[in-house]
Order: C-alpha cells, then sequence, then structure tokens
C-alpha cells in the first residue's frame, strides 16, 4: 500500500521494485466494491525476451542543423523504436483474435484487456486477458450475456488487431496508470497528491485516498492503450506534451546524446531528463550493446518536436 516499503518482484523476467504510489505496472489498484485491490506481476510470470536497446528515432542533427526525423519501420504511430524491443512481444505464432499467422506478436499478460462488443446493445466492455476464458462474458451496460472464446495457451495479439480495439495494454504514464476503462473515461487512474498537470488538461477532484486524476481526451487515451509498452528496469512512465501523448523514439546512448544537440553532452543530459544530475553521464551506455544496469528513455513531441525522457536503473 502507498507509504510501505517497496519490495522486489519479478516482472517481465527482470527483478524491479515495486511502486510505493501504485501507479506501476507492477501494482494495479481498481475499486470493486468499494474495496481497494491490489494486484501485482505473479512470480510465474512467463518469462520475457532478453532486454536489448532499441536505437533512437529522434531527429538527426548535422552541424547544428535538423535534418529530420529517421523513418520507422513501427506500424504503431506512438511507438517509434522497434517493436520488437517492446515489453510484449511475442515473436511469431498465430493471433488470439483472427487466427492468422503473423511474424509479430504482442503477449496478452498482466495488465492485458480482452475488448468485447455486446452483440445486444453493441457497447464494447474490457474482460482481464490474464483470467479469461470460453465462459460467457455478461454485458455491464445493458446485462445481456455474451458468449466467451478460449484464447489458448500464452495468448498474443497481432499488430492490426492491437490497433484496431480487439485488445488494449495498461499504461503507465506521468500522470498515473491508464487501463481501457480509464481511458474511455477519459481521465487517467490519477497519483496521490498532484497538484498541477500541463497545459490542455486539467485535474478531477480527489478522491477519499487523495488520488488525483488527470482529465485526458479518450482519443488520445485510446491511443496509447493501442500501442506496445517499451522495455524498463523500473516501469512504463509514458509522457505528454502539447494535450497529447509523445512518440516514444527508444534508449539513448552516448552517441545519441551528441548526435541530438552539439555541445556539453551533460548539459543535454540535464535538459532533456527531468532530475538528471552531471555525474550521472558515466551512467550512460556508449552503444546499445553496452549494459551499465541504466536505462534512458526518450520520447519526441510530434507538435512542437520538444524532446523529453526519464531514466532508472536496476
Amino acid at each position: 500500500l502507498p507509504g510501505q516499503l517497496a519490495r522486489r518482484v519479478r516482472a517481465g523476467g527482470r527483478w524491479k521494485r515495486t511502486c510505493t504510489t501504485g501507479t506501476s505496472p507492477a501494482a494495479y489498484r481498481c475499486d470493486t466494491s468499494g474495496v481497494v485491490r491490489w494486484f501485482r506481476a505473479c512470480r510465474t510470470a512467463r518469462r520475457a525476451a532478453p532486454r536489448r536497446r532499441t536505437p533512437s528515432c529522434l531527429p538527426r542533427y548535422r552541424g547544428g542543423v535538423r535534418l529530420g526525423r529517421e523513418r520507422s519501420s513501427s506500424p504503431f504511430r506512438l511507438y517509434q523504436a522497434a517493436v520488437e524491443g517492446s515489453a510484449e512481444y511475442a515473436g511469431s505464432g498465430i493471433c488470439a483474435f483472427c487466427r492468422t499467422v503473423t511474424d509479430g506478436r504482442l503477449a496478452l499478460s498482466v495488465g492485458a484487456d480482452v475488448i468485447y462488443r455486446c452483440t445486444t446493445c453493441e457497447q464494447p466492455f474490457p474482460v482481464r486477458a490474464e483470467g479469461h476464458d470460453r465462459r460467457a462474458k455478461t454485458c455491464p451496460h445493458c446485462g445481456m450475456v455474451d458468449d466467451g472464446y478460449p484464447l489458448g495457451d500464452d495468448p498474443a495479439t497481432c499488430y492490426p488487431c492491437l490497433s484496431s480495439g480487439r485488445a488494449a495494454l495498461t499504461k503507465d504514464t506521468e500522470f498515473g496508470m491508464v487501463t481501457w476503462s480509464d481511458a474511455v473515461r477519459g481521465r487517467t487512474h490519477g497519483v496521490p497528491g498532484l497538484a498541477r498537470t500541463q497545459p490542455g488538461f486539467s485535474l478531477a477532484d480527489p478522491d477519499p485516498d487523495g488520488w488525483v486524476a488527470v482529465n485526458i481526451p479518450p482519443s488520445v487515451l485510446l491511443d496509447l492503450v493501442h500501442t506496445p509498452s517499451y522495455r524498463t528496469y523500473q516501469g512504463v512512465e509514458w509522457l505528454f506534451c502539447c494535450a497529447t501523448t509523445m512518440l516514444y523514439c527508444g534508449e539513448w546512448t552516448k552517441t545519441d546524446f551528441t548526435n541530438h544537440k552539439p555541445g556539453d553532452p551533460e548539459v543535454v543530459l540535464i535538459e532533456v531528463f527531468e532530475g538528471a544530475q552531471p555525474w550521472m553521464w558515466n551512467q550512460v551506455p556508449n552503444d546499445p550493446q553496452h549494459d551499465t544496469g541504466w536505462g534512458f528513455y526518450v520520447f519526441e513531441c510530434e507538435l512542437c518536436n520538444r524532446t523529453r525522457g526519464h531514466f532508472d536503473m536496476t
């Protein structure tokens, strides 16, 4: 619970600390019949693929002149790094929804939702993927019962099925966790004691526990939960700018710092990564194969071209 000491849990094949605020993907908070329940990633979670750094897709510079962004082959607008390096990447196989064989799939594990559409009222509703089975599902809107369908062992979705809304992947952001249900309501799950947000967003009234949600248009948040998550040591923290989600561009190495903006790379570190200190420059990997135990995750705003990032460590 909030305020308790963080403890180590297994998440995605790596040890990490649970978030004491409950906003980490390793600790899900939801209200059921007025009771706050916490779900943490189970110790038997399927081991993820080895951690790999993805090349940055940020704009290139030469002599201080912006040359433009390198073209990304990602099928997801918000995820401009290589999808093969995402946290949910499950390789080739059969999609749990369209049953087609595809070269790339994304695992439906802890935090994922299967989205049903009621055959009576035609309203969509989510069912947790980790507890999904073929049993009938009751529509929360009209109370009618819809037939369920099996997903199979270790279910995964192809890219088009995720993009089209047949599944959703819970995201943690700088303004709190976002599930599919949160996205439809147009607000994040909240952050304890949040006092301010960015221009274009507004704060909701605090709940009895002091959690403050941020009001964000549903279209913005739905686009986010239909996007893969990036690999981190401590948890995803998707960033926002100009009243919309930023584009995830990968992890930075020392070469990316020097290419991004000529001058002192330690200054760039402080400008881009909030809370960074000059001594952290020695923790920046030299290249994608160099593992220092630190990660520097970079985003760019597609409206104003601002670059932001966050960092973590083992």
